[in-house]
């Protein structure tokens, strides 16, 4: 934890505006935006992948996992804080490989528990790619949905009210810096929060983002054994995660 005097130092020193003046106002994003956030998506996608393999019935070298040790790493995902981030940094620092260090951190973890014997099953046939176009992906989606959405709602409603209670004062309107047509101050502000509902309908049912797993597409058949198993492959690509648990 940061004395006052040493985050106000680091916060003089930030890079941009978004890391100074206006950080406490956007803290929240920290949740999901930040170098933590990543590490700490990263490592979901990792324990989504590990589940997924001991459920695929072609990978029979991996074992299935029980309800205990499932639940142990959605565990491990939801509760990791700043200290377990700093171990994925000390890792980091020896592999020099940002995706591997977290995949090194959890097969740390795994390597005291019963599920050490499935160590080496951590980022199977991924490669750097698969991993962070999920975690980016759930990053922003995360922010979308829990940081901007609920702000951005905020704000028609807080406009609409507004434009209710002004519909009866008359304005001059203008166009091209020419005075134009009579109107009123609620009818302007009405077509702002009619314009916003439209691209928050057409936004929040589209969701934020479709990730891929690029590396598992382009060979699933390495993933699995080479009997005629060629309709299981499709199983692999990186759209059949199942339990992405919101963290």
């Amino acid at each position: 934890m940061l004395s006052q005097s040493q985050e106000d130092t680091l916060l003089l020193k930030g890079l941009s505006p978004l890391d100074s003046r206006y950080y406490h106002r956007l803290a929240g994003l920290a949740n999901f935006l930040s170098e933590w956030a990543l590490f700490k998506y990263r490592l979901h996608v990792e324990v989504e992948w590990l589940i997924t393999l001991s459920d695929l019935d072609p990978i029979s070298d991996m074992r299935s996992l029980s309800e205990s040790e499932r639940n142990l790493l959605h565990l491990w995902v939801t509760s990791f804080d700043e200290e377990q981030a700093q171990r994925v940094k000390a890792i980091e620092a020896i592999t020099k490989h940002d995706v591997k260090a977290v995949e090194y951190y959890l097969k740390e973890r795994l390597a005291g528990t019963s599920l050490r014997d499935v160590c080496e099953f951590v980022h199977f046939c991924c490669t750097s790619e698969d991993i962070n176009n999920l975690a980016y992906g759930l990053m922003l989606k995360g922010a979308v949905e829990r940081q901007w959405t609920p702000l951005a709602q905020r704000l028609v409603e807080t406009v609409a009210v507004l434009a209710e209670g002004t519909r009866g004062i008359p304005m001059l309107s203008h166009t091209h810096g020419q005075r134009a047509t009579p109107t009123t101050v609620g009818k302007e502000l009405a077509v702002f929060v009619r314009r916003w509902r439209r691209q928050l309908d057409q936004l929040l049912p589209q969701g934020t983002l479709a990730p891929d797993f690029p590396g598992i597409r382009r060979a699933p058949r390495a993933a699995v054994e080479p009997a005629d198993d060629a309709d299981r492959a499709p199983r692999l690509h990186g759209r059949d995660l199942p339990r992405h648990q919101p963290l």
